[in-house]
């Protein structure tokens, strides 16, 4: 389980759930949420499971990356269908927060890994 991330003082506690490959937990609040294991590195990503079942039911893959660009950035990815309207893979954290082209996504607690919604803001170019 990541321990980098922010979690509050009582840890949630994860399952497996049964493709046995991601985990899925509950904050203490209630919210539950999924950890998905990044298919290039040993890291793992956090996100809520209503966002994740999102993405799925709209025909994105859950095999995501972790795409470490030029500089200090790195982003999550997933493979996309090409339809003519995306491109073959995208940020999940835009495709989260459904943003249009000329946003900026920014993490507040500047953790890419840390895909909760509550944790992304659009910004404008």
């Amino acid at each position: 389980m990541p321990t980098d991330f922010p979690w509050p003082e009582e840890r949630p506690r994860f399952w497996w759930i049964p493709d046995r490959r991601r985990k899925v937990g509950r904050l203490p609040n209630g919210q539950e949420v999924v950890l998905v294991p990044l298919t290039n590195c040993a890291e793992w990503t956090v996100l809520y499971l209503d966002d994740y079942r999102r993405l799925i039911q709209m025909g994105i893959s859950p095999n995501w990356n972790l795409n470490p660009t030029k500089g200090r950035y790195r982003y999550v990815m997933c493979p996309t269908v090409p339809d003519g309207s995306r491109s073959a893979s995208q940020a999940v954290a835009r495709l989260i927060v459904e943003a249009d082209c000329g946003h900026i996504i920014r993490y507040r607690d500047r953790n890419p890994l840390n895909l909760l919604s509550d944790n992304l803001r659009i910004c404008r170019k």
